[in-house]
């Protein structure tokens, strides 16, 4: 079942000889529960493409939809409630609050949203991401690995349907990267979620069951796991 398909995506940058065009022409749908890694070059538009799916941004041209609702249909209001219903986020640099507990936190979506935390969904988020003893922790007495896997747990704590991730392992040794992507697939898996994830690094790009590549804005490849050692050195050869 498809649950995300993009259009005619465009973005450009500035204007006359400050003129960028960052993506053009991307198309491509995603079906319910796949774990796609997007890669490419520095520049190639990955972060571009994943805040417009993501509905993080608004594309000069081309539509997303997900669960079949257009999201550049919505006013500002119509997609903000969108994205805290039905998406999550995990950024490279955690974007934790630091005078925030990692509970409070990870339950901050529910209360902009203003919904109450289902303790039983949290408790079972807490013993995936192996917080049991951490929720009344600031992040500053966080490890890395630890506070990522808080901002995992913030954006699963919604139940979306899909959840994104832009370099959610750059900021970690290879140690905690591979947990922080093994957390992410159990949870995907679990909860029946579809993941998304930019990436520059060949072991996470692996780990995926679709590696889309892109280079000047534009998909080169779009390839099932089990080919993807053939093109992964050279889409990465540049971070």
């Amino acid at each position: 079942m498809e649950v995300l398909r993009a259009t005619g995506l465009k973005k450009v940058y500035g204007s006359g000889d400050n003129r960028v065009i960052a993506l053009q022409n991307v198309e491509f749908s995603i079906a319910e529960g796949e774990f796609v890694a997007i890669v490419g070059p520095s520049g190639s538009g990955k972060s571009t493409l994943l805040h417009l799916l993501a509905g993080l941004d608004r594309p000069t041209a081309g539509s997303v939809k997900i669960d079949g609702k257009d999201l550049y249909s919505m006013t500002d209001t119509q997609l903000s409630i969108f994205r805290r219903r039905r998406i999550g986020f995990v950024f490279q640099f955690f974007n934790l609050i630091p005078v925030l507990t990692a509970r409070e936190n990870i339950e901050l979506p529910l209360i902009l949203d203003e919904r109450r935390m289902d303790e039983s969904f949290y408790r079972e988020l807490l013993s995936i991401m192996r917080l049991d003893n951490r929720e009344t922790h600031l992040p500053s007495s966080l490890s890395g690995g630890q506070q990522q896997r808080v901002a995992i747990a913030r954006a699963l704590v919604t139940k979306p349907a899909i959840v994104f991730a832009d370099e959610p392992t750059g900021n970690l040794d290879s140690s905690a990267s591979e947990e922080v992507i093994d957390l992410l697939k159990l949870s995907a898996r679990k909860f029946h979620q579809t993941l998304i994830v930019v990436t520059h690094e060949e072991s996470v790009a692996r780990r995926a069951d679709r590696v889309i590549t892109l280079e000047d804005g534009r998909i080169v490849s779009d390839i099932a796991n089990t080919d993807v050692g053939s093109v992964l050195s050279g889409a990465l050869g540049v971070k």
